[in-house]
């Protein structure tokens, strides 16, 4: 059974860089809600043990619209590999699930 709904996260290091592709998406009906986050990041990068601030941005969408939502931010992201992870939504508010259908409904590129 294909995903009916999913929550798609990524992060930038530039919180305009964010809310530019955050912009992007919305205009582009790719997701329905988008929340940004500020967070202090430690991960290891090229052998290095890296501290960043960045923004975590949570995109709630449809499942149709995942593949397109991750081109579109992988299209405008300034890291070489950005995080996109994708979580299924199973469950929740059957009036907020309608929400994200009817605000992403025609999502487009």
């Amino acid at each position: 059974m294909a995903m009916q709904y999913a929550l798609v996260t990524t992060t930038f290091d530039k919180p305009a860089e964010a809310e530019k592709v955050v912009r992007g998406v919305l205009e582009a009906r790719l997701a329905a809600c988008v929340q940004s986050i500020p967070i202090k990041s430690d991960y290891w990068w090229l052998g290095n043990l890296e501290h960043s601030h960045e923004v975590k941005v949570e995109f709630k969408t449809r499942g149709a619209l995942v593949d397109g939502l991750k081109a579109y931010i992988l299209n405008n992201h300034s890291y070489k590999t950005p995080q996109i992870l994708v979580y299924e939504i199973a469950g929740g508010n059957p009036a907020y699930l309608r929400w994200i259908d009817d605000e992403t409904a025609g999502g487009r590129l």
